[in-house]
């Protein structure tokens, strides 16, 4: 679960809702997602512009992505631009359950990343325009 006023996230137990750890994460963490072995979840972290890797069982940090894009030509003057200025903005988030691979929607920049999970480094860019955010995983391939 992200906080984003408190700049962390949340391990949540499923049954009893009760938080297990608190980890403390870059500005604005806005979306969580699991890798298909559930030993790392990856978070957007808005206002940084950022995309951070987390150790589930060790309950840490070890791995961070600068989303380093420019941004759209009328962000500026965009509804959320105030969230995080000069950032990219990346909120959307998906994991591919076959390949690992790590989507990312960077919203003021009109574009969607993929990154290699080993490394947190871009594999592609795909400029998609309209302010993405929700992304889904789908197909054999993907």
């Amino acid at each position: 679960m992200c906080a984003r006023a408190e700049n962390r996230i949340a391990v949540v137990d499923a049954q009893s809702l009760e938080i297990l750890a608190s980890i403390a994460t870059p500005q604005m963490p806005i979306r969580v997602a699991m890798c298909p072995d559930g030993l790392s979840a990856y978070v957007t972290c808005a206002a940084a512009g950022a995309l951070v890797a987390i150790d589930i069982a060790g309950r840490r940090i070890v791995g961070r992505h600068q989303v380093d894009l420019p941004l759209a030509a009328d962000a500026a003057s965009r509804q959320f631009a105030r969230l995080g200025p000069g950032s990219p903005l990346p909120i959307g988030l998906a994991v591919s359950m076959r390949t690992n691979a790590i989507y990312l929607a960077a919203t003021m920049a009109d574009k969607v990343e993929m990154l290699d999970p080993s490394d947190l480094n871009v594999v592609r860019r795909f400029d998609v325009g309209g302010e993405p955010d929700g992304i889904a995983v789908l197909g054999p391939g993907l």
